[in-house]
């Protein structure tokens, strides 16, 4: 049996400094405060937004309930403006759910296009491996793991973008719980490393975040 859903999503959004300008018109250069260009001053501006997504499943036929599966989502924030901060960009998921009496794991390869200012300013790859098990009717923990390699071009809006191309591995887990009318809330963590291709563009975080649905 196949599965297919499509979701299509738009909006409009209205930004009073979509540039982020500072509001004395002063940056800082070098520890010393400058007066910021007229061309970067704080500017309005109003966008376009549109999310498409396509996803598909496909049952294997096995009494597990095996799955292959796939998604493609195209992103588009057109502004009126400020033509430099257009956004644009797809994704692609492909990968299976391997359901067991333990815990389902869902691999998948993924890959993105990002564009910024119509030109192509980023492109990944990756692995993603996570883990779902159901431990109670209402209650489930999950834990993952991701790999992907970040390759930056250089564009007009940044020449030196190239300097943050390199691996980012990143370690999730969490647990959530349903509660009655459909809510649920949860609590998850994420650690991520970056490793750039210069130094000053390396980084670790670590994000906790509880949450509630309905």
């Amino acid at each position: 049996k196949t599965h297919l859903a499509l979701t299509q999503s738009n909006g409009f959004q209205f930004d009073d400094n979509r540039n982020a300008s500072p509001s004395d018109k002063r940056v800082l250069f070098a520890d010393f405060p400058v007066n910021t260009a007229d061309s970067t001053r704080r500017r309005a501006d109003n966008s376009f937004l549109n999310i498409t997504t396509v996803d598909l499943a496909q049952d294997l036929g096995t009494q597990a309930g095996h799955q292959l599966i796939g998604s493609f989502t195209y992103f588009l924030q057109e502004q009126t403006q400020v033509s430099s901060l257009d956004l644009g960009s797809f994704q692609y998921d492909l990968g299976s759910v391997i359901k067991t009496k333990w815990f389902d794991f869902t691999p998948t390869y993924s890959g993105s296009h990002v564009f910024l200012s119509n030109e192509n300013y980023l492109r990944t790859r990756g692995a993603n491996f996570d883990f779902n098990r159901l431990l109670t009717p209402k209650w489930n923990v999950t834990t993952g793991f991701r790999v992907e390699h970040q390759d930056y071009l250089p564009i007009e809006e940044n020449q030196a973008a190239r300097n943050r191309t390199g691996w980012e591995e990143t370690v999730t887990g969490g647990t959530s719980y349903a509660l009655p009318w459909d809510m649920r809330v949860g609590l998850g963590l994420l650690y991520a490393h970056k490793d750039s291709r210069e130094k000053f563009e390396t980084y670790a975080r670590l994000m906790i975040r509880p949450y509630h649905t309905w």
